[in-house]
Parts: C-alpha cells; structure tokens; sequence
C-alpha cells in the first residue's frame, strides 16, 4: 500500500483514489517520509496498544504520594459560603439522615487552609435533623480571606470534611 506513495516535494500517487492522496499529503504535512515511516507507524501502534492496556486494567486510580486529592463526597452534596450582611453565611446540602451523620460543625481560618498547622476555629455546631439544606452564619468576621469548611460528625465515630469554601472581607 505504502509503495505506491513516492516522496519529493510532493507525494505523488499512482492510484488516483481521493483517499490514497489525503493520506499521502497528511503524511507529508507531518515530515514522515518513506524511510522514516515505518518507525512512525510502530511507534503509533504501540501508543495505540499501551492506551488500550491502560483503559482496560480494572482496579481503582491512587493518586500520587504527596498530592491532596480527594475523592468525591457521599456526605455533601454542595458546600458554599458567601458574604451575607455583615457576615459571612455557609451553606450546605446532604442527602443522609442523623443515622449517619449526628451533626455538623462549621469551621474557618484566616490563615492559608491547606497549611496543615492552621488554626481552625469552630465558629458553630448544627445538629443533623434529617433536612436536606443546611445553613449557618459568622457574625463575627473581621477583614481578610476567610476559609470555612463544614465537618460531618459520623454517628459511627469518625468525619467526613467538606471542600474548603473561601470568603474575602475588605474593609471600606
């Protein structure tokens, strides 16, 4: 197939077909000339092969040690946090019920939230009653970026922490 493909300036084709010429000129834009295009071809194939080998391992992605990567939550559904009046409220959404989760605490920094030294502060404590939304307000902020993040408290022992939601007060 790839000996009717001649390389000059131009591929010429001895079979005139539409396709033959697309591959030929395709080929060409790329700089993969005859002598060279064997190695291209078992280079692709063995991308294509090793794509292929690594979709089809069954099993679970770990991420790399040292990266903070989370797995998707099954507690909450979405976690926000906006300015409100004078302060800031935070605002959540789980779809268990107080069998799993007994309550919820709020907490924030002012300090960079993924310094695993910074203080949190528990700013207030939500019992879970089965709702589905969940709501709670800081009144006593001061100026700067505030990160809050809402902690389940697992009936079983144990937490689940919600994504880090950051706020920033400036004072006018």
């Amino acid at each position: 197939m790839f000996e009717e493909i001649l390389y000059s300036r131009f591929f010429f084709v001895k079979n005139r077909s539409v396709y033959t010429f697309q591959l030929a000129s395709l080929l060409y834009r790329f700089g993969i000339t005859k002598s060279n295009l064997m190695k291209t071809l078992a280079l692709l194939i063995s991308m294509s092969l090793s794509l292929a080998t690594v979709s089809a391992t069954p099993g679970t992605l770990e991420p790399a040690a040292g990266t903070n990567v989370k797995p998707p939550s099954i507690i909450f559904n979405f976690v926000h946090a906006h300015r409100q009046g004078s302060g800031i409220t935070v605002a959540w959404s789980s779809t268990v019920n107080n069998t799993v989760v007994s309550s919820f605490t709020v907490m924030r920094t002012y300090e960079d939230p993924n310094d695993p030294y910074a203080v949190w502060d528990v700013v207030n404590m939500v019992p879970c009653n089965n709702g589905r939304n969940y709501r709670s307000t800081d009144l006593s902020v001061s100026p700067g970026t505030i990160s809050y993040v809402v902690v389940a408290n697992l009936t079983g022992g144990g937490n689940e922490v919600s994504e880090i939601r950051t706020v920033r007060i400036v004072q006018r």
